[in-house]
């Protein structure tokens, strides 16, 4: 008898999912990664004020692979929410827009 039953949990999307693809060229790296995620609401009620919207980004990859004294190193660049999505996974709490990373890894 509770008004909760078979409504969705409070903070979980209806439908959410994701997608990479990936592929190495010669010495190159090259992904693009896309996250989706549906509407929610938060708190307990199903009601139009605790609705949190849906959203999806889009995020790009891409590394040189190169060998430096017999270590295996690259160097890369991170592309993140390049459609500069504006959206939030808590209601009220917005997560980052376009961003970028650059950086170089060794491993000996």
């Amino acid at each position: 008898n509770s008004p909760f039953y078979k409504q969705q949990i409070p903070y979980t999307p209806l439908h959410s999912g994701s997608i990479q693809l990936q592929s190495t060229i010669n010495k190159f790296d090259v992904s693009i990664n896309s996250i989706l995620s549906s509407y929610r609401y938060k708190l307990g009620d199903v009601i139009p004020d605790n609705l949190v919207k849906g959203w999806a980004t889009v995020d790009l990859y891409s590394a040189y692979n190169l060998l430096i004294h017999k270590n295996n190193s690259k160097v890369f660049v991170e592309l993140n929410n390049v459609l500069n999505a504006q959206y939030d996974i808590i209601k009220f709490y917005p997560m980052p827009r376009f961003n970028y990373r650059l950086g170089f890894a060794i491993n000996y």
